[in-house]
């Protein structure tokens, strides 16, 4: 289930000029927040919820309270509906929200939405249907990635070389991630080569190993990058995941003990992009996974997965 997002088109700042919130422009406050920005924080109050207009934000979460170590639980884009969880509950806020790269944002107060409630039913209308799709479908998206999961670590717990592992990784997300139709798990085998170790749907005419640059642009930025990355084919860092023969691609690093291992990567050729912020933070938590059971074993030769 995807989350609906307010479709919308931005003027100068402060302006909403087509879409649902265009007659609440009166009525919104605009924010601009620099990258590493915190745009709502954990624990605070819940008194409003904003709409992003303009970049992206990752949704973190505490561990243990201790507001040194977090985990990313998610990522915002442009008119996805931050902080909705507080403003329908009235209970502090359960995450923080930061800016990655510039963003926009606008803000409607619990006051004000109450007014249009009253005054403007059909834009209250729009307002609630989006709440009430991003509530479900973030709650659908966590009881997804718990069984994910659970299966992956049960698998892997199981596991007896890195096939196994990876494997059990791979097809745990593939499940887990519709519109995927490629796959693989891939890892060094010599300075700036990798090797398939599973996969399923890559092309027949691959050769192997492929070039992989470790300290290439888009490893560097996975590294620097707390979830997965979706890259489409016109992307100039498609280049270096030209190996998956998609229109989209979800791939994010293998790292364990400082050591670059590898990557998995998942492509799609839909139409439209079908990874959503979820797909990206689950991506990430398995390869976590696969690499710290991947650094127990040795380098393995390839196996396909058909």
């Amino acid at each position: 289930m995807t989350p609906a997002r307010l479709s919308l088109a931005t003027g100068g700042m402060g302006e909403v000029v087509e879409g649902p919130l265009s007659r609440l422009s009166s009525l919104l406050q605009f924010e601009h927040f620099a990258d590493g920005a915190v745009v709502l924080r954990e624990g605070d109050q819940g008194d409003w919820l904003g709409v992003v207009l303009q970049g992206e934000g990752v949704v973190e979460k505490q561990i243990d309270g201790d507001p040194n170590t977090v985990e990313v639980l998610a990522t915002v884009s442009r008119g996805d509906v931050i902080g909705e969880m507080a403003f329908v509950d009235n209970k502090p806020r359960s995450a923080t929200v930061r800016a990655r790269g510039p963003m926009q944002l606008a803000r409607l107060a619990k006051s004000e939405f109450r007014s249009i409630m009253a005054s403007d039913p059909e834009s209250a209308e729009v307002l609630v249907g989006t709440l009430l799709s991003t509530l479900a479908s973030r709650l659908r998206d966590a009881n997804d990635a718990l069984v994910a999961l659970y299966q992956a670590g049960r698998l892997i717990g199981a596991a007896r070389d890195v096939e196994d592992v990876s494997a059990a990784v791979l097809q745990q997300v593939a499940a887990a991630v519709p519109g995927a139709s490629i796959g693989v798990v891939a890892l060094f085998d010599g300075p700036r080569t990798c090797r398939p170790v599973v996969s399923f749907g890559l092309p027949a005419t691959l050769a192997t190993p492929f070039h992989l640059d470790p300290a290439g642009p888009l490893l560097r930025q996975l590294l620097a990058t707390p979830t997965g990355l979706v890259i489409a084919a016109d992307d100039p860092r498609a280049a270096e995941v030209a190996f998956v023969g998609a229109a989209w691609c979800l791939v994010t690093e293998l790292v364990h003990d400082d050591r670059t291992l590898g990557l998995v990567a998942l492509g799609s050729n839909e139409e439209q992009n079908p990874f959503r912020a979820s797909h990206e933070v689950l991506m990430a938590v398995l390869a976590d996974q696969v690499a710290a059971a991947v650094g127990r074993y040795s380098a393995a030769p390839i196996l396909r997965l058909e």
